[in-house]
């Protein structure tokens, strides 16, 4: 078992995000983690916005994509700008240039 000493999110995920989900068990009880975040700056937005445009792509009448119209259309508006820019096709194509990608956002 590894000692995480810090812990710190990107990006905002509100329907999704694991921060919901701390709680201590034996092992964080004992030792110390410290969790900082989201970032509230251009990276955090940038960091959500990539999640939602994955949705969008993938899945755009689907509770995630929903969820952002109604609680957080900023992110929802960043994630359609970095598809209509072609941001995230570019994203995908310098990380997955192997034959064999399996990556499906």
């Amino acid at each position: 078992m590894s000692t995480i000493g810090r812990l710190t999110y990107l990006g905002a995920d509100p329907y999704g995000g694991a921060v919901g989900r701390l709680a201590n068990t034996a092992h964080t009880a004992r030792v110390h983690m410290q969790v900082s975040g989201p970032r509230r700056d251009a990276v955090g937005t940038l960091a959500a916005a990539l999640h939602v445009a994955c949705y969008l792509q993938r899945n755009p009448g689907g509770a995630v994509v929903r969820f952002h119209e109604e609680h957080r259309p900023d992110l929802l508006k960043a994630g359609s700008a970095l598809l209509e820019q072609g941001a995230w096709r570019q994203a995908h194509v310098t990380r997955c240039c192997a034959p064999t990608c399996s990556i499906v956002c």
